[in-house]
């Protein structure tokens, strides 16, 4: 793949873990918690559209912009009351060219197989992804989007119907997050969730041209304010059902070169949208890598 999509890969939510090998057993989730806003069927897979559109640029000084745009088909098949994994097919991946359109990238076929090649299986307690499980050692940069796509499908609210503050994990690190109701419809709740970002920990491995190195004191300051950062989705949820969609909008601003909001600016896109269901096939278990959904060195 060529290093300039790596590098705007790496500006996505970038997550690398360290997992620990759990040998022949059939679980993923170490708990279960009785679902109470959710309810997925077991042995129906559950597809969505997914899609991020990333662009960085010089902001006040040009007006273009590189651009990275990543579609996929997610399916999440439903294992048990607490387990599910995570299939990728039909992907995409276009950049920018000399004309400020986009072409299929270099190294697509290697980026889609790499993606496609296994299920991704995941513990999700009402909401909330606790573990991630693989049968094999994936790549980081696999692992951050299939992280990225399981950060859209959680809502960690006890009520979707009451405002409430929570600290949540998951790929953009452990953060306290703002989850507000604001449209109560007949069929379907709308919640909106704000992550404070700088409040975030476990962010460590967040690839700038910066070194970082571990920050764990008890501080509301936690993230790196050379970079403003903020972080907000839109969930359309199926009253006691399913996830019909989410809409993430991201911004990041390099503060050094910035004037106000002018200065390098990364925006990022992040949909996924409900298309249909299907019934299962039947994803082998067996033994897998376990480790948190929560970045690690």
């Amino acid at each position: 793949m060529e290093p300039r999509l790596l590098a705007l890969l790496a500006l996505a939510s970038v997550a690398f873990a360290v997992p620990i090998k759990v040998p022949q057993t059939n679980d993923c989730a170490t708990q279960c918690k009785a679902s109470t806003k959710m309810n997925y069927n077991k042995g129906t897979t559950y597809v969505y559209d997914y899609r991020v559109d990333y662009s960085t640029s010089m902001s006040g000084a040009s007006e273009d912009s590189a651009k990275l745009t990543l579609t996929t088909k997610a399916e999440l098949e439903v294992l048990g009351p607490c387990e599910m994994a995570l299939s990728l097919r039909d992907t995409r991946l276009f950049h920018s060219d000399a004309m400020g359109g986009l072409k299929a990238a270099d190294g697509e076929d290697n980026f889609r197989r790499g993606l496609e090649a296994s299920a991704l299986r995941f513990s999700y307690g009402d909401g909330a992804v606790e573990h991630i499980c693989t049968a094999t050692r994936e790549e980081p940069w696999v692992m951050n989007v299939k992280k990225g796509i399981l950060s859209a499908f959680q809502n960690n609210m006890d009520d979707l119907r009451t405002d409430q503050n929570v600290t949540e994990t998951d790929v953009t690190g452990t953060c306290k997050t703002e989850y507000k109701a604001i449209d109560r419809g007949y069929y379907a709740d709308t919640v909106r969730k704000t992550k404070d970002v700088l409040s975030c920990m476990d962010r460590n491995d967040y690839k700038t041209i910066l070194q970082m190195v571990p920050y764990t004191e008890s501080s509301d300051l936690q993230g790196n304010p050379l970079m403003k950062t903020t972080h907000e989705c839109d969930q359309v949820i199926e009253r006691g059902s399913y996830l019909k969609s989410t809409k993430c909008k991201e911004t990041h601003v390099y503060r050094p070169f910035s004037n106000g909001q002018d200065g390098v600016t990364t925006f990022v896109e992040q949909t996924l949208t409900y298309s249909t269901y299907k019934q299962s096939g039947y994803t082998r278990k067996g033994s897998f890598w376990r480790c948190l959904f929560v970045n690690k060195k």
